[in-house]
């Protein structure tokens, strides 16, 4: 989001960028427009970047939870789990770390125990 202003105001500036406007432009700065936009473009494909790959993060440890859990093994041995599937099965981890949370619920907390519901 770019806010674009008749006049410099600082403390409105300053209320947006607490709010989400990555920039501001002066609508006196017409030779800015386009710099401005640019900047704006970089920095929010960034931030959707960070986001991604904080969710990656957090769906990748939730796996790795699930498995040191039905496995009775550590956090090293859930990841090295994952990443060995990864590869023989040639499946992205992130992949692999979904099907264990999307499936995990399906599977008996024993093994020979009944599925839970």
């Amino acid at each position: 989001m770019i806010a674009l202003l008749h006049a410099r105001d600082p403390a409105f500036i300053s209320e947006a960028s607490k709010r989400g406007v990555f920039a501001h432009i002066n609508d006196t700065d017409v030779e800015d427009w386009q710099s401005a936009i640019d900047i704006v473009l970089r920095r929010f494909a960034e931030y959707h970047d960070l986001q991604g790959a904080f969710g990656r993060r957090a769906l990748t440890e939730r796996a790795k939870g699930i498995l040191m859990e039905r496995h009775g093994i550590d956090e090293e041995a859930a990841f090295a789990m994952l990443r060995e599937h990864s590869r023989v099965d040639n499946r992205k981890l992130i992949d692999l770390a979904t099907a264990v949370v999307d499936g995990h619920r399906l599977l008996p907390r024993v093994p020979g125990a009944p599925a839970e519901s």
